[in-house]
């Protein structure tokens, strides 16, 4: 049962367990007097459900935009919003968002940093050599600079 104070926030993601991700950082930032009910989606439910708030991939809802009549905020799971943008620009009606959309930014530095790291270190320590051997059931030192 929803009272007034309650916030429906639905959600739209591939990424494995993002609604308990998501309650965890609400639950860390307790709004006084505010409660949020979480809802996952999928694409089919975006035809069907009133949406208010929505925290969602942008590829998975850009199809959907036209029919989000009532939608005020989405907030991307993504840092960029060239999905959001292309699906716009396809539209044959000109279109105008009536809603807020947020991207997420700020955030994915340091995971960028270990990605690229870790590609870096792939390379040097010749990984992919290494598993192309081992496929090959052969077992032979490599020369690393």
């Amino acid at each position: 049962d929803l009272s007034k104070d309650d916030i429906v926030v639905h959600i739209l993601s591939e990424i494995p367990d993002v609604d308990k991700k998501i309650n965890d950082i609400l639950v860390q930032n307790r709004l006084p007097g505010k409660n949020f009910r979480l809802v996952l989606l999928s694409q089919e439910d975006l035809k069907s459900t009133k949406i208010k708030i929505l925290i969602a991939d942008p590829a998975l809802i850009a199809p959907y935009l036209s029919s989000l009549q009532e939608v005020e905020w989405i907030q991307s799971t993504w840092a960029g919003a060239d999905a959001m943008m292309r699906a716009i620009s396809k539209m044959t009606e000109p279109y105008v968002p009536n809603f807020k959309f947020t991207r997420l930014g700020g955030v994915l530095g340091p995971v960028m940093v270990e990605y690229i790291f870790s590609h870096i270190l792939s390379i040097e320590r010749k990984l992919k050599e290494y598993h192309q051997q081992q496929s090959e059931k052969i077992w032979r030192q490599l020369e690393i600079r």
